[in-house]
């Protein structure tokens, strides 16, 4: 994953308390290289309740999703 789109991600930046010209500390660095960019074709689940679930997250950059 690009961190320069994700350092530009508002969430991102209030979670890891990034400043736009300062470098990032290397923990950040590292979690953030850690990601990988993921497209799910609209209408299909994400998650799905009661289902059981790989660890990690789900960060929607593009578009838009129902709970």
């Amino acid at each position: 994953m690009d961190i320069e789109i994700l350092r530009r991600v508002s969430a991102i930046q209030e979670f890891f308390d990034i400043e736009e010209d300062k470098e990032l500390p290397e923990g950040t660095r590292l979690f953030l290289n850690a990601m990988t960019d993921v497209t799910v074709p609209k209408g299909k689940d994400i998650v799905t309740y009661g289902n059981e679930c790989d660890d990690g997250m789900y960060i929607i950059l593009e578009g838009t999703t129902d709970v």
